[in-house]
């Protein structure tokens, strides 16, 4: 073994000795398929159908661009994901639009 009681060192030998059971851990865990009952998920995979999903434009008003943006990422609902807004200036004041689906 190497005799140097540095941190550093301590924290490779660590390392070296985690590598086999993390090795071990990702070779037995796709063993078998749980089944129905004994799943975390849903057999699906969280998947919605195109009847669940929804989907919406949320628009925002500001003197900047970053205005507008902050503005409009207020009015997208919780827990959606949204896509890249597109501006356009309107009079003095900049529109940010952006669409989210949850």
């Amino acid at each position: 073994m190497i005799k140097n009681n540095s941190p550093y060192t301590k924290a490779f030998l660590a390392g070296i000795l985690l590598i086999p059971v993390l090795l071990m851990v990702t070779t037995f865990s796709h063993a078998r398929p749980l089944d129905d009952k004994a799943r975390f998920f849903p057999v699906n995979g969280g998947k919605k159908s195109a009847a669940q999903k929804q989907s919406g434009y949320a628009t925002g008003y500001g003197y900047t661009r970053a205005g507008a943006l902050s503005d409009a990422i207020k009015n997208v609902p919780k827990g959606a994901t949204r896509r890249a807004g597109k501006f356009a200036m309107e009079g003095k004041k900049w529109k940010c639009t952006i669409k989210w689906t949850k």
